[in-house]
């Protein structure tokens, strides 16, 4: 999977958790915002967001309003991270 700046089909994002670490006692204000970026993305390519299970699910289709954007559940043990990992990864087709 290219990072982001590098020439690409579409965008891969992770719907975050109130529970995560990364938005302590601000988790309120995440969901419109990202909403928002989301939007702007899927003006110019496709959105493909992780989500981790069906509540989050739930809150993400009714942010995103049917925005057309492709909701999946990746099987993992703990979360997904999406984030470009090493630029200079010899296998570049990886990087969830």
């Amino acid at each position: 999977m290219p990072a982001e700046w590098e020439p690409h089909s579409s965008t891969w994002l992770t719907w975050p958790r109130p529970a995560s670490i990364s938005f302590p006692g601000r988790y309120d204000i995440v969901p419109p915002i990202l909403a928002k970026l989301v939007r702007l993305i899927a003006e110019g390519e496709s959105v493909h967001i992780n989500i981790w299970d069906a509540d989050l699910e739930h809150l993400a289709k009714r942010s995103l309003e049917d925005e057309g954007v492709t909701l999946a559940k990746v099987p993992t043990p703990r979360p997904v991270v999406c984030r470009a990992r090493n630029r200079r990864a010899r296998n570049r087709q990886l990087g969830l």
